[in-house]
């Protein structure tokens, strides 16, 4: 006998938006009805004493809605209870990490929580001069105005560097799973023995949704650790003029790229690109 899980029961509501419309009539009234029409694939049916249950496709992501729960991916089953977790379509990286850090956030009016959305930017942008030294980002090769930008760019482009900077600033770590690609990002603070919380999102077609927990329980760090392990590491590179020459020669180490060009060293725009490409 098939389980009925969570997912499945929102992958069932999900299948059955469209309707076909009938006008019914008789000699005393005419009454029009809709009739749910069931869009889901024959092959996605699972029997179970006789009765259809609409399962999740195993190669199905999924599909992003503002403000509803959403089907977590059916592979996630290999290291969460899907009865325990859902994702939620939020309209920003801020709004998710509030929906899993204030309990009472996801019942707030819609200008409610916009206010703690723009409250939480305030206080990050006021604490970034600050914070950017504290952290050593500098040496790090970390821009304060890539960070800013990021606070306040109000475009579907999503830099991942703001994460970098949220986590140090409210000493959570959080993991960043792409499940398009599969693949992962780790933001750890400064303090790890000392961390408040331990948050996963989901970044999908340039949204950063909340992973949540049905009764608000916390991942540890070593959840976090362990979840990780069923993705890749998401490699990426930054713009040339980041780089001097030895460190993109030390970076070509580490992929396993080449500085040669035959016998002649490559030139710094030559081995930019191939490290680029061997990371996209």
């Amino acid at each position: 006998m098939t389980e009925v899980t969570l997912n499945i029961i929102t992958s069932t509501i999900k299948s059955s938006k469209n309707t076909k419309h009938y006008d019914v009539k008789t000699n005393r009234f005419l009454q029009s009805y809709d009739i749910p029409e069931n869009i889901a694939s024959p092959d996605d049916i699972v029997e179970s004493d006789g009765i259809g249950i609409a399962a999740a496709s195993p190669n199905n992501i999924m599909q992003f809605v503002k403000d509803e729960i959403m089907e977590i991916p059916a592979y996630f089953s290999d290291f969460l209870d899907l009865n325990q977790y859902y994702i939620y379509g939020c309209h920003s990286y801020i709004e998710s990490l509030l929906l899993i850090m204030d309990s009472d956030f996801k019942i707030y009016n819609t200008e409610k929580k916009q206010g703690y959305i723009e409250k939480m930017q305030n206080v990050l942008l006021e604490a970034l001069n600050t914070d950017y030294k504290k952290f050593g980002y500098n040496s790090a090769g970390i821009k304060k105005t890539e960070i800013k930008e990021a606070l306040t760019s109000t475009s579907n482009v999503f830099n991942s560097i703001v994460l970098k900077y949220i986590s140090d600033n409210m000493s959570i770590n959080i993991l960043l799973i792409n499940i398009d690609t599969k693949s992962y990002e780790e933001f750890k603070c400064h303090d790890i023995d000392n961390s408040k919380n331990n948050i996963i999102l989901i970044h999908y077609d340039n949204h950063i949704l909340p992973l949540v927990h049905m009764y608000g329980e916390n991942f540890t760090y070593k959840d976090l650790q362990k979840i990780k392990l069923n993705f890749k590491v998401l490699k990426t590179i930054g713009k040339i003029s980041s780089y001097t020459m030895p460190q993109l020669c030390t970076l070509a180490e580490e992929n396993k790229i080449s500085i040669y060009n035959n016998t002649k060293k490559k030139l710094k725009a030559e081995l930019y690109a191939d490290i680029k490409a061997a990371l996209a």
